[in-house]
């Protein structure tokens, strides 16, 4: 039994929770938060976390070492600009580490923090999270990609819609957008890690982008809404192929959208739906595996794969007790420059990109991504 430090009870814990309460093999050892106990009693009982295991942040922003004591391994999960030092915090005292999403929020410091993790050798004690790799529609891609080549061709384009309705949590949660932490590009860095996953991928030039104001509550300084295309190349790639991403957060419920089409040279597409991680938990559902014709303007399906396997927590537990046996099981240092290639490019140039308000122009992009 591995013993877990927590840092974030939130949004990504409860995920990780259902995992261990299927799986096991992992025990909470020690949290980490920023308010005192009392104020978060109701949730940290819930999860089993008692009082003397629970700890803040000291004054000068740092982790508290008794908080390390006893633990094998650290989840970090609260916002993205804690990451970095975070994750060298607990990799100094000689934890194995396990960070949701991002290690950094800049290219500058993601150059920092790699840099360190090579120098110090610690890129078997460093995992980066990013679940979208574990969803069972782009583990069917990956299985089914050189067949699928072999019958259609190479790819010659991709698009991506991953729209969200308005929720309470995203609602509370302003300084997701904010390029102090990322913003929103960089919290949907899935589309681009589905690609990855799924076959040997580089990523080229950011051809285009756009970014909108989809909810104003959310934030009425910082997009809501992006739209990218960036080049794609590789082996399974036609040439100039690319990969056109529609992302938003915050939209009425008719908008909801989370799917990716791969088309090829034949014609033939195959569109990977994807379902929330509650979704996963509490009905068994793993998304959609299609593949089908394109006939003019019209996306016919032919076949519909059913898929069955372990949710996406489950297999996130079963990686984190291969990091803690001495093995990483997850992403090298390479794979994840790649990955985030396109991030570093957006950040350079969304500072001179106009952030449209628009109602229309709005609307017209939504339009785009439920027909893509």
């Amino acid at each position: 039994m591995y013993k877990l430090g927590v840092v974030g009870i939130g949004h990504w814990f409860g995920r990780l929770h259902e995992g261990i309460r299927s799986i096991g093999g992992l025990e909470i050892k020690s949290a980490l938060g920023t308010r005192p106990y009392e104020a978060k009693r109701e949730l940290l009982s819930k999860f089993g976390i008692k009082k003397e295991m629970y700890y803040t942040i000291t004054d000068e922003g740092l982790i508290p070492d008794a908080f390390f004591s006893g633990v094998d391994a650290v989840h970090i999960s609260d916002p993205n600009s804690e990451h970095a030092h975070q994750a060298i915090e607990s990799l100094e005292k000689g934890k194995k580490v396990i960070v949701e999403k991002s290690f950094a929020v800049d290219k500058e410091e993601f150059d920092d923090f790699i840099g360190q993790v090579r120098s110090k050798r610690w890129e078997n004690d460093v995992y980066l999270h990013l679940h979208y790799m574990h969803k069972l529609p782009v583990i069917e891609l990956k299985n089914r990609i050189v067949s699928l080549s072999e019958k259609y061709g190479r790819i010659t384009g991709i698009s991506g819609t991953f729209f969200e309705s308005a929720n309470d949590e995203d609602a509370n949660r302003g300084w997701l957008f904010s390029p102090q932490n990322g913003g929103l590009f960089m919290d949907w860095i899935h589309p681009f890690e589905v690609v990855y996953a799924s076959m040997p991928t580089t990523f080229g030039k950011l051809h285009e982008r756009g970014i909108f104001s989809v909810n104003r509550d959310y934030s009425d300084d910082y997009p809501t809404g992006i739209y990218a295309s960036v080049g794609v190349s590789g082996r399974y790639f036609a040439p100039d192929a690319r990969c056109a991403v529609r992302l938003c957060k915050g939209a009425e419920q008719r908008w909801a959208r989370k799917s990716m089409r791969f088309t090829f040279e034949s014609g033939n597409y195959v569109l990977l739906n994807f379902d929330g991680s509650e979704k996963e938990f509490t009905d068994g559902s793993r998304g959609g595996f299609e593949i089908g014709m394109i006939d003019g303007q019209e996306f016919k399906r032919e076949t519909t794969v059913p898929l069955k396997g372990e949710n996406t927590s489950e297999i996130f537990v079963r990686e984190i007790l291969g990091l803690c046996a001495g093995r990483n099981p997850g992403l090298s240092i390479k794979d994840i420059e790649g990955i985030f290639k396109p991030q570093w490019d957006y950040q350079s140039m969304a500072e001179n990109t106009e952030l449209v308000k628009d109602v229309r122009a709005v609307r017209r992009f939504l339009e785009s991504g439920m027909k893509s």
